[in-house]
């Protein structure tokens, strides 16, 4: 359950930060997050070292998509490893 307190914690890991790079994790990289997943999720980095990686749900089963309103890229999936 999200409090306030999760809530502070977000906000200031991330508000105001720029997004330095995005890309998909090599097959190698995914295997150091977690060595079960078959699929290949993004990373999107902020400037000060945070990292955004999608799961497929909170306990870590597999690599996840995300949803966006980028126009043609409304989808960002996942590479099959």
């Amino acid at each position: 359950m999200t409090n306030k307190t999760h809530m502070d914690i977000l906000n200031e890991a991330m508000v105001g930060q720029k997004i330095t790079d995005v890309r998909w994790l090599t097959k190698e990289e995914t295997e150091a997050v977690a060595d079960w997943w078959d699929n290949q999720p993004i990373q999107i980095t902020l400037e000060n070292g945070v990292s955004l990686i999608p799961m497929s749900d909170d306990e870590g089963n597999e690599a996840g998509a995300m949803s966006t309103n980028i126009p043609k890229m409304e989808t960002l999936w996942v590479e099959r490893g």
